[in-house]
């Protein structure tokens, strides 16, 4: 169903009626719901009035009721905003302001956050989802980190999915080479982005390195925040990270709510978080040490953005992100590609051949028998090529090259070989 727009029967009076106190949001968007209330303003849905087809939400502000600190708060936000572009960071529309209020215009992330998600599930997060979960928020962590900038109040209720249900896979802006967000095997688990910039904490060439100042969420907050003591934010946003991959697995925090956190956080001598669940025992061994240095207690110990972001890189590389369907259809196409496939024989080696890892004696005998066909087509056309050579070089492309992990079949890669191998010289395109 389309956004209407909020008249006399939506929500409440109470909210109909400051609705139509915002005179300079009311000038481009038409007000659609009340999405939440707090006590200095709420947050609506709204779709601008020359595109009824993009919906936003709005957070607004009363000025009378922002403290100093708050409108320097807000200052900050708006100047990240302006600044950061990341496929897991909340797009920033505008920001508008009239005598009464002043208002952030975002785009619209309908799945809920991940705090939502967890207490409405009875299962945790598949592993395959979980790594691209972590994958995603550490990237746009590491995004911010690249930029001076610490987000500072880090928690699951600052992931908010995109959607319900769709996959929003992307490629991620991060500072490494390749390409690490990956898409998933069904297409079912949407993105996460990272919301509210209110608390950051942005160092300027040659600035402060360290903060004294205490803020974000406890059951979060780094134990050096905490105690007041002098803190690089960035290693605390670590701290507040490790926080929310221990509860995506255990579906709690590892060191309690409000005054449980404040009285750990206040200890001399505080307790480690618990990784005795069996959920930790069927995750990668790398995922594990990541969380646990992540919360260690130490800020010169925990690893960087960076670091993290590459162990979740190998830890998504470690596992076969294919249901049991796909592996049977994937057997299907090798047998149909080659009589020398037996699905008896080589339900684990041909696929992981296939993926580009060591190609066993029956691939190389598929292999060959298509690269000759495919080498005479080549020279009918043609081209000048050797089978045995051309074998040689694919080989070599197996060992040494790994293709996109939606691309499965045998077909698929004889695909691959063929942009790679007979891709057009420059002199030759137009």
């Amino acid at each position: 169903m389309g956004a209407k727009p909020m008249g006399d029967s939506s929500n409440t009076n109470d909210a109909n009626k400051s609705a139509s106190q915002f005179k300079a949001l009311r000038a481009k968007y038409d007000i659609c719901e009340v999405m939440g209330v707090g006590s200095r303003g709420m947050v609506v849905r709204a779709v601008r009035k020359d595109n009824a087809k993009k919906q936003v939400a709005v957070k607004i502000l009363s000025k009378s009721r922002l403290r100093s600190e708050e409108k320097l708060a807000l200052a900050r936000e708006v100047a990240v905003f302006h600044h950061v572009s990341h496929p897991h960071i909340v797009g920033f529309e505008e920001s508008l302001e009239d005598n009464q209020h002043v208002y952030i215009i975002t785009e619209l992330l309908e799945g809920g956050d991940i705090r939502l998600r967890l207490n409405d599930s009875m299962t945790t997060f598949p592993k395959e989802q979980l790594f691209m979960l972590a994958e995603q928020m550490i990237s746009a962590v590491l995004y911010l980190h690249s930029f001076g900038i610490a987000h500072r109040d880090i928690k699951l209720e600052n992931f908010v999915f995109t959607s319900q249900n769709s996959c929003s896979h992307t490629r991620c802006h991060c500072t490494l080479e390749s390409d690490h967000c990956r898409k998933c095997a069904n297409g079912a688990y949407p993105a996460v982005k990272l919301i509210d910039f209110g608390m950051v904490y942005w160092r300027r060439p040659g600035g402060e390195q360290y903060s004294r100042h205490f803020c974000g969420t406890l059951g979060y907050t780094a134990p050096e925040v905490c105690k007041n003591a002098p803190y690089l934010p960035e290693c605390a946003d670590m701290w507040s990270l490790g926080v929310v991959l221990y509860a995506l697995v255990a579906r709690r925090l590892p060191f309690g709510h409000s005054e449980e956190a404040r009285k750990w956080a206040s200890c001399k001598c505080p307790a480690s978080a618990d990784f005795s669940d069996t959920e930790w025992d069927e995750l990668s061994p790398k995922f594990v040490s990541l969380v646990k240095r992540l919360l260690d207690l130490n800020p010169k110990n925990r690893p960087s953005a960076a670091q993290a972001l590459e162990v979740i890189v190998e830890c998504l590389d470690d596992i076969m992100i294919y249901s049991e369907t796909t592996s049977q259809e994937l057997e299907a196409d090798a047998s149909r590609e080659s009589g020398a496939f037996s699905s008896k024989r080589h339900s684990t080696t041909s696929v992981r051949s296939c993926l580009g890892e060591t190609p066993s004696s029956s691939l190389v005998a598929a292999l060959t028998d298509e690269l000759r066909q495919l080498s005479e087509r080549e020279n009918e056309a043609g081209r000048d090529v050797d089978s045995q050579e051309l074998l040689s070089e694919s080989l070599e492309i197996m060992n040494n090259r790994r293709r996109k992990r939606n691309q499965t079949s045998l077909d698929d890669f004889f695909g691959f070989l063929r942009d790679v191998i007979f891709r057009p010289s420059e002199e030759n395109q137009v």
